[in-house]
């Protein structure tokens, strides 16, 4: 009989325990299931249906300013560009996943094709 009463013991307390454990969680798994069939060539869809225009936000983050030439009328910075934008073919179910961010290296999607024009314009003056 005490031997039934601890099987049972041991029982509840394991579903307990279980009950208590965080829900399964696999980064590698998610990020092999979102990019099954993705292709990183092609652009993700709008957000706006009527729209064919893709937003992406831009922010610079500045790291040091490197020099400042009041003469010469130039700043030269260090700093690096982050990119924000909606992919609607990378979206899971973050209940079932466990996973609120993922993050991917830029050869895995797409990215916009964002240039920075760097001019630095010399006015030269014509010496007599």
């Amino acid at each position: 009989m005490a031997r039934r009463w601890a099987v049972a013991l041991l029982s509840v307390f394991f579903l307990c325990v279980q009950a208590k454990l965080p829900k399964f969680t696999n980064r590698t798994a998610l990020v092999a299931d979102l990019l099954d069939g993705y292709n990183a060539f092609v652009m993700p869809d709008p957000q706006d249906e009527e729209s064919d225009i893709l937003e992406v936000e831009l922010e610079f983050a500045l790291q040091q300013m490197v020099s400042i030439s009041t003469m010469m009328e130039t700043m030269e910075v260090q700093g690096f560009w982050r990119h924000y934008w909606k992919d609607s073919r990378l979206v899971w179910d973050k209940e079932k996943w466990n996973v609120e961010k993922l993050f991917f290296s830029p050869d895995q999607v797409w990215a916009p094709d964002i240039v920075v024009y760097e001019q630095v314009e010399q006015v030269i003056t014509k010496q007599d």
